[in-house]
């Protein structure tokens, strides 16, 4: 794949900067930082990540030039609780932040990614598009500058990286920054520019993809508007009857946000925000496109359709590389740091991978992966050990929608949509992991998270806007 960015091309070397500038001002800044987090993007729908239809041209390209790794797993696959585990660097059982979409507060005496950076001279920015990523709840601890901007409309993405413009033509370009962006784009309601609309519609993978009409929620029937087999309102569409149909309307986002990024990231080469800058590009959770009877929803279940992101990460000073060994969300913050020489949150669970990058491989044994998901108090933990999986299901009521069996064990290589549960079958790597699983979910469902749900409720503007979204009653 021929690369359409030069910034890849270190400018460390130069007499000048790839800006045009003189480098010798800014020569002994250390590096800049970029974090683009996207939400609801599941890695398998990039091409990056083997999906055949043209969604991220431009996001395959930036992940050509970085350390992608094939397994990032998210620690908690609802908004609020795996930025929140990102940024601290810790599962959802330590600070608890757990499933509750805009009700938990982080707790104020963790040490954030901001905060770190901002202690030692950087200029911190963000801009947010979700709104359970709200300064009432602490996620702007740390940053000098936080925009709000909740624009869940069609032409969101476009809107986010226009703030992101703005913040950056006014930074000091004597020090060192950091910016964050979150983009809202793909969560439901799926609604692209018209233009992308009808982008697959009729393509290949549509025509092979025919299947029955989803039935839609009905509130006199269902239990709630995530029940199982049913499209909940905020998905609804008046064009969409099968899978297919929501689906198409699920990459037509993508593909929206994979053009918008291409023309953010141009613009930011062109005005020298991307010179000796590690860039690091996620999303906060997938979405379950009708994986296990579960449509277009996220946070509930424990299965990589919700719980495995898209991760790469550029440094201007070392190789491209592929990592196929799972990793976990909560080790960016320790791994950025690492490039930075400066010293994690005393909190801080994560396992800096620098040495991975550096050396373009798992220099070590990779250790387990824990996912936490589900209900607040009665949650599911997820083990992840190579190519195995083992889950727990500790809710009776989950188990019940799911296969009526506490635990599930899956080689995720062979069975990637997790459908053939071979707890009964394997009983060697069963027992093996099992033993390794009891142990975490002992240890973390006797944990009391430091995190505190927000006196008061929020402001009515932001609870429409979580409504919109679909969270109902913070979930």
């Amino acid at each position: 794949m021929k690369r359409s960015f030069s910034f890849a091309i270190p400018c460390l070397t130069l007499l000048v900067s790839c800006s045009g500038e003189p480098a010798t001002s800014r020569q002994d800044l250390p590096p800049n930082v970029l974090f683009l987090t996207v939400d609801t993007l599941r890695a398998d729908h990039m091409g990056c990540y083997g999906y055949p239809r043209n969604t991220t041209p431009f996001l395959d390209s930036l992940a050509q030039n970085s350390t992608l790794f094939e397994y990032g797993l998210v620690q908690w696959p609802k908004t609020g609780p795996s930025m929140a585990s990102l940024f601290t660097s810790t599962y959802g059982s330590t600070s608890g932040v757990k499933q509750k979409t805009g009700r938990i507060k982080i707790p104020e005496t963790f040490d954030t990614f901001a905060e770190r950076l901002q202690e030692s001279d950087y200029e911190t920015l963000a801009v947010v598009s979700n709104s359970s990523l709200n300064r009432l709840l602490g996620y702007d601890h740390g940053f000098d500058e936080f925009v709000e901007h909740f624009f869940i409309e069609t032409g969101s993405a476009r809107q986010v990286a226009s703030q992101a413009k703005k913040l950056l033509n006014g930074r000091d370009r004597d020090r060192p920054f950091f910016l964050w962006s979150h983009f809202i784009d793909p969560h439901t309601p799926y609604e692209a520019p018209d233009q992308y609309r009808s982008l697959f519609r009729g393509d290949d993978l549509y025509q092979r993809s025919e299947g029955p009409a989803i039935p839609l929620y009905v509130p006199d029937v269902s239990k709630g508007p995530s029940a199982i087999g049913q499209v909940p309102p905020v998905a609804q569409r008046d064009n969409c009857e099968q899978v297919r149909d929501y689906v198409v309307e699920y990459d037509a986002e993508i593909r929206y946000f994979d053009d918008e990024m291409k023309q953010f990231f141009a613009w930011m080469e062109d005005n020298g925000h991307l010179d000796r800058t590690i860039v690091v590009f996620t999303s906060d959770h997938g979405e379950s496109l009708g994986d296990h009877d579960y449509y277009f929803e996220h946070g509930r279940f424990p299965y990589d359709a919700c719980t495995r992101v898209p991760l790469f990460i550029h440094h201007p000073n070392h190789a491209p590389a592929t990592i196929p060994e799972p990793v976990a969300l909560l080790d960016v913050v320790p791994t950025v740091l690492d490039f930075l020489d400066l010293p994690p949150g005393f909190q801080t669970e994560g396992k800096s991978l620098r040495d991975w990058i550096e050396q373009g491989n798992c220099p070590e044994e990779p250790r387990d992966v824990i996912t936490e998901s589900g209900y607040r108090d009665d949650f599911t933990v997820a083990l992840r050990r190579g190519p195995w999986k083992i889950i727990c299901i500790s809710n009776e009521d989950l188990r019940r929608e799911l296969q009526g069996t506490r635990y599930e064990l899956y080689h995720v290589l062979d069975d990637p949509l997790e459908t053939n549960n071979l707890a009964e079958r394997n009983s060697e790597v069963f027992e093996r992991l099992k033993k390794a699983l009891d142990q975490e979910v002992a240890g973390r469902h006797g944990k009391v998270g430091l995190a505190q749900q927000i006196e008061g409720g929020l402001p009515d503007d932001l609870e429409e806007v979580l409504q919109a979204l679909g969270y109902v009653d913070g979930d």
